[in-house]
């Protein structure tokens, strides 16, 4: 399945993004499914882990005009 995505030209991560599925219905009918694929930070750090502690408080990645506050932390 191709999946294109749907972030900016200047983002610093690159993880959601769309795809479209083709397919055949029980009864024949061609019909279309639209897929939303969003990444799961949680797969990048253990539940006991500080950095998901910080990641769970902070919820999401905040884009801002003066620049970004990742909801990962660098390191």
């Amino acid at each position: 399945m191709k999946v294109f995505t749907i972030d900016s030209a200047s983002t610093s991560e690159i993880d959601d993004g769309i795809s479209l599925e083709k397919f055949k219905d029980s009864d024949g009918m061609e019909r279309q499914r639209i897929w939303v694929h969003i990444a799961d930070a949680d797969r990048w750090a253990p539940r006991t882990s500080q950095v998901f502690d910080i990641a769970r408080r902070r919820v999401t990645s905040l884009y801002l005009p003066q620049g970004a506050i990742p909801m990962l932390p660098p390191k």
